[in-house]
């Protein structure tokens, strides 16, 4: 696929504003980087706290990978048992590269509590735009939390398939294509969102100027490892056994 113009998902790759600081999870790098409101009008990108998780997935350690990404949601969103969540898988599930986000809400259990697991898929399968769809849905539901899962654009080819952010801030659907679909921002007020995504796709330039999308031979092995994770790090993080509040 040939595009105009890529931008990148990543926040370690857009810049900070409040502080940068690294810590560990055993094997597990996390970056924690702040983008305040001057940073975000500038780079156009949502404002808030950013948590890059980074791993080499030669050595992945499932356990540890599972606790840091528990960690992280839980810094970000306290959620009680009288609480409603909608977790919202995006992307297309017959693209490998694209599919992290879908195969994720899949495996998110709906029966912890009150939690909504949607997969709206992409325009090209449903004919609606996903912020429309999701947009419906959240009006009628109103979870009190919005969690978006999506897959992710890099522009540094390292953390291809070895990098994870989650943030408290909204994804755009289509995110990191110029002229991408309507933002997810406009979703009914709740009193959380979280986003969490997985890097799978970056950018290759040509030498007509033009870039072209790629991703690894192995995408297809690790997005399903990695989808398994992040659904049980968000099960554990929304279940009271697992510390829901």
């Amino acid at each position: 696929m040939l595009i105009s113009d890529v931008m990148t998902d990543f926040a370690g790759e857009i810049g900070a504003e409040g502080g940068f600081y690294t810590t560990s999870e055993g094997r597990i790098s996390i970056d924690e980087i702040n983008i305040g409101q001057a940073a975000s009008q500038a780079l156009n990108k949502p404002a808030g706290k950013y948590f890059v998780l980074g791993f080499d997935r030669l050595e992945l350690n499932r356990a540890e990978l599972l606790e840091a990404m528990h960690k992280c949601i839980k810094r970000l969103i306290k959620f009680k048992k009288s609480e409603k969540a909608m977790v919202i898988g995006l992307g297309n599930e017959m693209l490998t590269a694209d599919s992290f986000g879908v195969l994720t809400a899949k495996l998110v259990d709906a029966k912890i509590n009150s939690i909504y697991s949607i997969t709206p898929g992409v325009a090209a399968q449903s004919g609606m735009e996903s912020a429309d769809y999701i947009s419906i849905l959240a009006t009628a539901a109103l979870p009190d939390h919005i969690i978006m899962v999506d897959s992710l654009f890099t522009q540094n080819h390292s953390n291809l398939l070895e990098s994870i952010q989650i943030a408290n801030a909204p994804l755009g659907a289509g995110s990191g294509i110029d002229k991408k679909r309507d933002s997810l921002a406009k979703l009914p007020k709740a009193k959380s969102v979280l986003s969490i995504g997985y890097t799978t796709t970056a950018s290759l330039q040509l030498p007509n100027r033009q870039a072209c999308v790629v991703t690894p031979a192995d995408c297809d092995a690790y997005v399903t490892t990695i989808s398994s994770i992040a659904a049980e790090a968000l099960n554990m993080s929304l279940s009271l056994t697992g510390g829901g509040g």
